[in-house]
C-alpha cells in the first residue's frame, strides 16, 4: 500500500518546479479571460443602437448574442485538445488577438447575418481561454493556492461589463457604436502581446505538468465525475446568468426604479467578484471541503432565488445578497476541484466544465425570458431555484461517485 500512495502525491506537488505559484502567468489568464468575453458584453451593452441601425428586433439580436455562448460551449472540447499541442501561452495570445479582430469586425457589420456569424466566431475564440487557463492552473499554481487562483480566473468573468460600460459612456455616446467597438477591439488586440511575453516560462513547466498524468483517476470514472460536475455547472449557471441578465428587471418588478436597480446591479457584480476570490482564499485552507462548499453555496443560492420570487422591496434587498454570495460564488471552487480531479489533464477538466458553464449561459436568458412572459418573474425565479437544487444534486452525485471509485484519493482531491 505504501508503494501505491507515493505516486498519488505527485500531482499535489506539481505546481511549478519550485512548488511556487507564478502569479504573473495567472494574471495573464485573468486578463485574456476578460478580453475574450468583452466582445459579447460590449455588443450587449450597445444592443439598442446596433439593432436600430441594422433594423432587427431585440429578440433576433438576443438570439445572435446567445450564439456567442453556445459556440463557446461547442468549441470547448476541441480547444482542450488544441492547448495540449500549442501550449497555454500561445493559445491565450491567439484568443486575445482573434477576439480583438472580431470585435473590430463587429463594428463594421451591415446585416444581422454578419452580426450573428461574428458573434458565433467570437464564441469559438472564447472557448480557447478556459482550457488554456486550466493548463495554467495545472502547471503554474501550487496546491495551496489553487482555489484562490481559480477564483481569480472566474472572478474575471464579472469584469467585462465595466469596460463595456466605459466604451458606451465615453466612446459610443459621442462617436457612435461602431467607433466604440473599433476602439474596444484595438484594446483587446493589445492584450495578445502579454501572453507572448510570459510564454517562455509557461512552456518550461509543461513537462513537469505532464509528469502527473499517470496519477489521474481511472479514465471512465474521471469522465463520469466530470460529466456530472459539468451538468451541475450548467444547471447552476442558469440561475447565475438569469439573475445577472435580468437583475434590473427583477429589481423593477420588486418596486425599485430602473436607476436604483441599475446601481444595485453594479454593486452585485462587484460583490460577486469579491465572493469568488474570498471563497478561494478560504477554500485553500480546507481543499478537501471544496465540493461540499460548492453544494452548500448552490443550495444557499436557491434559497435566495426563492426569497427574490416574493417580489417585494424587502425581499429583493434580502434575497439579492444571498443569491450573489451563494449562486454567484461557487464557480472557482468547482474549477479547482476539477483540476485536482484530473491533475494530468487540467485543460480537459476546465474544457469540460466550460461546456457546462456556457451551455447554462446560453439557455438561461431564453428560458428565463420565456418563463417570465408566461408565468411572471416570480415563477421564473422559482424555476431557477429548482435548477440550483438540481445542480447541487448533480455535483453531489459526482462527488459520491468520485469517492467510491477513488478511495485512495477520497480525502484530498477535491
Amino acid at each position: 500500500m505504501a508503494g501505491t500512495e507515493e505516486p498519488k502525491e505527485e500531482p499535489e506537488a506539481r505546481g511549478t518546479s519550485r512548488g511556487e505559484t507564478r502569479w504573473v502567468v495567472v494574471a495573464v489568464a485573468v486578463l485574456v479571460t476578460v478580453a475574450a468575453v468583452t466582445p459579447a458584453f460590449a455588443a450587449g451593452a450597445l444592443a439598442e443602437p446596433i439593432a436600430g441601425e441594422l433594423k432587427v428586433s431585440m429578440s433576433i439580436f438576443g438570439f445572435a448574442l446567445a450564439g456567442f455562448f453556445a459556440f463557446t460551449a461547442l468549441g470547448s472540447p476541441l480547444s482542450a485538445r488544441l492547448v495540449e499541442r500549442i501550449g497555454a501561452g500561445l493559445q491565450l495570445a491567439l484568443a486575445a488577438a482573434c477576439s480583438g479582430a472580431l470585435m473590430v469586425g463587429l463594428g463594421s457589420v451591415s446585416s444581422a447575418v454578419t452580426l450573428a456569424a461574428l458573434l458565433a466566431a467570437g464564441g469559438l475564440v472564447n472557448s480557447m481561454v478556459g482550457p488554456a487557463a486550466g493548463r495554467v492552473l495545472g502547471s503554474e499554481v501550487s496546491p495551496g493556492r489553487l482555489s484562490l487562483a481559480s477564483g481569480l480566473v472566474q472572478a474575471a468573468l464579472a469584469v467585462p461589463p465595466l469596460p463595456a460600460g466605459v466604451l458606451v459612456r465615453f466612446v459610443a455616446e459621442p462617436h457612435g457604436w461602431r467607433a466604440a467597438l473599433w476602439m474596444g477591439g484595438a484594446l483587446v488586440t493589445l492584450a495578445a502581446l502579454v501572453p507572448v511575453l510570459v510564454r517562455q516560462g509557461e512552456t518550461g513547466n509543461a513537462r513537469h505538468h505532464e509528469a502527473g498524468a499517470e496519477a489521474e483517476p481511472p479514465e471512465t470514472a474521471g469522465n463520469r465525475v466530470l460529466f456530472l460536475w459539468a451538468s451541475g455547472a450548467a444547471l447552476g449557471t442558469v440561475g447565475v446568468t438569469a439573475t445577472a441578465t435580468f437583475f434590473v428587471s427583477i429589481g423593477t418588478s420588486s418596486g425599485f426604479s430602473a436607476a436604483t436597480a441599475g446601481l444595485l446591479a453594479s454593486a452585485a457584480g462587484g460583490l460577486a467578484a469579491f465572493v469568488r476570490v474570498g471563497a478561494g482564499v478560504l477554500a485553500d485552507r480546507r481543499p478537501r471541503a471544496n465540493v461540499a462548499a460548492v453544494v452548500g453555496m448552490m443550495l444557499l443560492g436557491s434559497i435566495g432565488l426563492a426569497v427574490l420570487s416574493l417580489g417585494t422591496p424587502v425581499a429583493f434587498l434580502a434575497g439579492a445578497p444571498i443569491v450573489v454570495a451563494g449562486l454567484w460564488g461557487w464557480n472557482g471552487l468547482l474549477v479547482a476541484s476539477a483540476v485536482r480531479l484530473l491533475p494530468g489533464s487540467p485543460a480537459r477538466a476546465l474544457g469540460g466544465l466550460q461546456v457546462g458553464f456556457f451551455s447554462g449561459a446560453t439557455a438561461a436568458p431564453l428560458v428565463f425570458g420565456a418563463l417570465g412572459a408566461a408565468v411572471g418573474v416570480g415563477g421564473a425565479l422559482l424555476a431557477a431555484a429548482a435548477c440550483a437544487v438540481a445542480a447541487a444534486a448533480a455535483v453531489t452525485i459526482g462527488e459520491l461517485h468520485r469517492r467510491r471509485t477513488e478511495p485512495g484519493r477520497a480525502g484530498g482531491s477535491a
